[in-house]
């Protein structure tokens, strides 16, 4: 006997899981729903197949392709023909009686004792039923004694139930049937064909299945077809090892402080971390990762989904290549479309579904479906461009777009580009410089230069934004978005880049492609730019030596540059505690990996920070500054006020921005550039005859506390105002609260849905305490 798969289903009551596939390729236990029957059929002798295919034919013929056992032609409609109709559009594949049956539902019937009852009853059509106790979502029929069927209705009303078996979409027919059915028309078995043969008197008969059969047509159902399946009631193959209950697929990593419950699965690739929970009737797909203290009970995570720390799912589906963020909740019913990103701490409430392709900012929480748009919010960027996981929020496609939005901005002009020299940086690059070129912007490269050198060169260039990548620990990448001479991203420039990017689409290229030039003497320009006019000779006649770290390119570059400036330089390894005992050297300095800043090590021991070295570089700054005020940040330190007041200068909080704008380049310069600033201080000390331990004397001690508290979008503004209005509060970038021996800073998170509480004291507990008082303030005006 033949078989008609009947595979053309675009399962709309199964989306978004349907979105990006045909309803026959919606995938249980890694496996989609048309091979299960495929598999049945060979089980059964039955191996000449042909599919009804129309809505996204091409995925289940690039499935099948090369597939041994069966032999399979496809059908393809170009409008629906309806069941019967589908049917016809296969006739010539049709030599006798043959077998149909849908490729989207899940069956262990047996058809070969169904191919005999159809012969001995000497029937023209057999409808394959199964008892089933709620029938209103299929068609009700009734049959007499010797199986001939009387009546049958589609998809009734209680008040219309007459009977509990069901049609099950599962037909054996002889060839004549075809002759009933019209060419090229929309025809079907239930509503159609059948009543047309019970007119003419033609036999119908209908076998009563035992064996097991799910029209897997909703969520619901969806989900309740993986616990059927755990269960054993399902006869078909698991392509996985079974200990005990737990289906295993090949390679999967399993943490032994996991906690695993039959009945599960856990597929090929899979990895479990530790102390994850992995509760019964629950799926985890080829590849999919759970990390540490995952709860995942009776979910199904498909292919590459991955949960990060902390998640709870409960009877949701979450599709393939979708990341769920750092404790992220998301409860029954609910699915989430492929590839989506939920950035950490959302909650997804009960039958909510969100369409492919969405990311949903941190802290959001998703009461209805998301269909339209991309599920972001403008501020993503920050004032240092953005960070990331290269696995899930900072794909190639959204990296892409945020480099093309910047490209589009930049239009016509020129950019730097720098990396931190890792392999994954250097493709980032790359793939920006293409972007930029595209969009008629001249772009410099640098590969292996730190934010600092790429910013002056830039400047040296004419370039009038700059993006410098790193590759940080467990897969976060950063990449730096800013403006050359100001060392960030200006809020005017965030909001038309962001404008950019949520309307991109328009243009993708300019007319003229821009020229990408590599710059291979970035190194020597910076020097260049810094001992150019500098006043080495003061440096060597006081004969400054400064023990720089070894070891590390950073520090390697830091050395040369320091020493064409007239320092005389000697390494140290990364113990630097009494640095200077068995040398002359002033002091020992360790430079970030970012080249922003640095740490020094003084010869008593002593050892500043780099927030200490921030306080040093605001001295230098006040030490040279004309005028009876200066515009500080309102999150800066207390040293740094008490610095400026201590050199005569009034204080005035503004933002970070309008700050730097207010300082000359040069100053700006050694905020950010921590090499330059090193160069500056060792100038300082050989004009002065000032030491560091005289210049950190200076300083009140730094005992700082901060903290997040997670709120609403809607809560920000309602919360800063409500601290503003109850007094005591300068406002300028956030509320800068003064206090007697120490102040309290509040302000809105730059990228994220939180407020940011940072107090400092003159002792721990006093710092504690602020902290306290004010995270109480914020919690308090939240719960009104």
């Amino acid at each position: 006997m033949k078989a008609i798969v009947m595979a053309g289903g675009e399962g709309t009551r199964l989306k978004p899981l349907t979105c990006c596939m045909p309803k026959p390729m919606v995938r249980l236990l890694d496996k989609p729903l048309v091979e299960y029957t495929v598999e049945h059929l060979e089980k059964h002798g039955i191996v000449d197949l042909a599919f009804t295919l129309m809505y996204m034919p091409s995925s289940i013929i690039g499935y099948f392709d090369g597939r041994k056992g069966v032999n399979i032609e496809y059908y393809i409609e170009n409008e629906p023909l309806g069941t019967a109709g589908s049917v016809k559009n296969a006739s010539g594949f049709v030599d006798g009686a043959f077998l149909i049956i849908s490729g989207d539902a899940l069956c262990d019937i047996d058809v070969t004792d169904a191919a005999v009852f159809h012969k001995n009853t000497g029937a023209t059509a057999t409808i394959i039923l199964k008892k089933m106790g709620e029938p209103l979502e299929y068609g009700v029929v009734i049959s007499n004694g010797d199986g001939r069927v009387e009546r049958f209705l589609e998809k009734p009303g209680w008040e219309d139930v007459f009977s509990d078996t069901v049609n099950t979409g599962i037909y054996i027919l002889e060839p004549e049937v075809l002759e009933l059915i019209p060419e090229g028309k929309r025809f079907d078995f239930a509503k159609d064909l059948f009543p047309l043969m019970l007119r003419k008197g033609m036999r119908i008969s209908g076998y009563v299945a035992s064996g097991y059969w799910c029209d897997v047509g909703n969520i619901e159902s969806y989900i309740k077809a993986h616990e059927d399946l755990l269960r054993g009631e399902v006869n078909v193959k698991i392509d996985a090892k079974n200990a005990s209950g737990v289906y295993v697929g090949e390679g999967a990593d399993i943490s032994n402080s996991a906690l695993i419950q039959a009945p599960c699965y856990i597929g090929p690739g899979a990895v479990i971390g530790e102390g994850a929970r992995i509760g019964m009737f629950s799926a985890v797909g080829k590849g999919a990762r759970v990390a540490s203290r995952c709860n995942i009970k009776r979910s199904v995570l498909l292919e590459g989904a991955s949960a990060s720390r902390n998640v709870k799912l409960s009877g949701c589906v979450v599709a393939a290549g979708s990341s769920i963020g750092e404790r992220s909740s998301v409860y029954e019913g609910a699915v989430i479309g492929e590839r989506c990103v939920l950035s950490g701490d959302n909650t997804v409430s009960p039958r909510v579904k969100i369409w492919p392709d969405k990311r949903i900012g941190e802290g959001v929480s998703v009461n209805e479906n998301i269909v339209w748009g991309y599920g972001e919010r403008a501020g993503f960027l920050g004032k240092n461009g953005f960070t990331g996981d290269t696995g899930a929020d900072l794909t190639p496609l959204r990296l892409g777009r945020i480099f093309g939005a910047a490209a589009e901005y930049m239009s016509g002009k020129s950019v730097a580009l720098s990396s931190d020299g890792a392999d994954f940086s250097n493709a980032v690059i790359k793939q920006a410089a293409g972007i930029f070129t595209q969009s008629g912007v001249d772009v410099f490269t640098m590969n292996g230069a730190v934010k600092p050198v790429c910013a002056q060169v830039a400047q040296m260039l004419g370039a009038g934004l700059c993006v410098s990548v790193r590759t940080q620990k467990q897969n976060k990448l950063s990449a730096d978005i800013y403006e050359p001479s100001l060392y960030l991203l200006s809020k005017d420039a965030r909001k038309k880049i962001e404008s950019k990017y949520f309307a991109q689409g328009e243009r993708i290229a300019h007319r003229a492609c821009g020229r990408e030039s590599v710059i291979g003497a970035a190194e020597e320009l910076y020097t260049g730019s810094v001992y150019g006019g500098f006043d080495a000779e003061a440096i060597k006649k006081a004969g400054l030596c400064v023990a720089v770290r070894g070891g590390r390119e950073i520090d390697a570059f830091a050395s040369r540059v320091l020493s064409k400036c007239g320092v005389r330089i000697v390494d140290f390894n990364a113990d630097a505690r009494g640095v200077g005992r068995g040398e002359d050297a002033a002091f020992a300095a360790s430079v970030n990996r970012s080249g922003a800043s640095c740490a020094l090590y003084l010869p008593d021991g002593g050892v500043v920070d780099e927030d200490g070295f921030a306080s040093i570089v605001y001295y230098l700054i006040f030490a040279s500054t004309e005028g009876g005020e200066v515009k500080l940040p309102s999150g800066v330190s207390r040293s740094a006020v008490s610095l400026a007041q201590m050199c005569g200068l009034k204080v005035s909080y503004v933002s970070e921005e309008e700050s730097l704008l207010s300082m000359s380049i040069d100053s700006r310069r050694m905020l950010f550039d921590g090499v330059y600033a090193l160069c500056r201080l060792a100038l300082h000390m050989a004009r002065t005859g000032t030491t560091i331990a005289g210049i950190a004397s200076m300083f009140e001690p730094r005992h700082r506390r901060v903290r997040e508290i997670n709120c609403g979008w809607d809560d920000i503004g309602r919360v800063i105002k409500t601290v503003y209005q109850q007094g005591g509060a300068e406002a300028g970038e956030g509320l800068r609260m003064n206090e007697e021996n120490g102040y309290g800073y509040i302000c809105p998170h730059p990228t994220h849905p939180k407020i940011m509480i940072r107090t400092e004291g003159f002792s721990e507990e006093f710092a504690e305490e602020l902290c306290e008082k004010y995270s109480d303030m914020v919690k308090k005006i939240l719960k009104k």
